[in-house]
């Protein structure tokens, strides 16, 4: 039995590419969350050493 190639198409190969960027884009806004949580209780230990 013969298989035949697959090429992707135009928009098969854009899909896969959308895809990508979007697990990219999710991990960085993970990272904006977790730094701007960091950041917040930075401040509030900041905050606290301040104002007793």
């Amino acid at each position: 039995m013969e298989r035949k190639l697959s090429i992707p198409t135009k928009d098969e190969k854009r899909i896969v590419e959308l895809e990508k960027e979007n697990i990219l884009l999710k991990a960085q806004a993970q990272a904006n969350s977790d730094r701007a949580d960091f950041q917040e209780e930075v401040l509030t230990e900041i905050i606290m050493t301040v104002m007793p």
